[in-house]
């Protein structure tokens, strides 16, 4: 089939897929992005914004990858009036408290215009130690999909 005859991926698709790319640390989340995205981050201790997809990625990269071991808890899409909601919990271990495990929650809207990601607005929780041991994963049997991350 002609490239010109190929159905661009929906909305929601793209969505889903910058959410799985997101969590997974995939480096296929730039092919996602529009060359322009515009993000904004409210993070604990800052905001962040960028206006182009170096900066984007540069900044989401960073935010899981100095973590050992990362548990996807949940993650979650909807469609609300043309803007998609994304989100995402985990459960991981960071290289800078190696023996605790934390929480971590982000959620937000990304809009999608001409088959690519062209803005994303965010809020994240924090990295939260968890402190009670039901809410600390086994390190075998997990039911939740678990990604070790090569260091």
């Amino acid at each position: 089939m002609p490239a010109s005859t190929v159905a661009a991926p929906s909305a929601a698709a793209l969505a889903r897929a910058f959410v799985r790319c997101v969590v997974d640390g995939d480096p296929a989340l730039g092919d996602l992005l529009a060359e322009d995205v515009w993000l904004r981050c409210l993070l604990p201790r800052e905001l962040v914004e960028h206006h182009d997809r170096a900066g984007t990625l540069a900044t989401i990269s960073g935010w899981f990858g100095q973590a050992s071991q990362v548990d996807v808890e949940e993650t979650f899409h909807r469609t609300v009036e043309g803007r998609e909601h994304v989100g995402w919990r985990l459960r991981l271990l960071p290289d800078w408290q190696p023996d605790t495990w934390h929480r971590i929650e982000q959620v937000g809207y990304v809009r999608v215009t001409d088959g690519r990601v062209r803005r994303i607005d965010l809020v994240c929780t924090g990295f939260h130690p968890l402190t009670d041991p039901v809410d600390e994963p086994r390190t075998r049997g997990l039911q939740q999909r678990r990604r070790i991350l090569s260091m």
